[in-house]
């Protein structure tokens, strides 16, 4: 599990993620959404406009985390190309690749691990109440 851990990466993911759902939602929308957090694992969730506003929270937050992978992704290409060992040594090339992919792999489980299933399950609520 160690190959896998980038804590710098990770952080990257959130401080973005969350300083864009500031710039798009407010200081109030990143309240909202941390706290939403706790609707993960919860049941009884009741349908209002307020959790139709957090799912729209959570699939925006959806395209920040790809966003921000992609621009991680994007700084890493242009540092391993700017590196002349990287480019003399395929070794270094491609572990400097396979740290780089990362970030993906870290956004794709955030995204579709969290806020997707958040939005979703926010969102079609008052489908469940319905059949209940």
């Amino acid at each position: 599990l160690g190959m896998f851990a980038d804590f710098y990466g990770v952080l990257f993911l959130l401080l973005f993620t969350y300083s864009s759902t500031v710039v798009a939602f407010g200081s109030h929308g990143l309240v909202k959404s941390i706290t939403g957090l706790s609707y993960l694992f919860a049941n009884d969730i009741v349908y209002s406009p307020a959790s139709e506003y957090l799912s729209a929270i959570f699939k925006k937050q959806v395209i920040f985390v790809y966003g921000a992978s992609l621009i991680a992704t994007l700084v890493g290409a242009i540092a391993i190309f700017s590196s002349p060992e990287a480019i003399e040594s395929s070794r270094v090339f491609y572990s400097a690749w396979a740290v780089n992919i990362l970030i993906i792999l870290y956004a794709a489980i955030v995204a579709e691990g969290i806020f997707r299933p958040l939005s979703i399950k926010l969102e079609n609520r008052d489908l469940a109440t319905k059949f209940d």
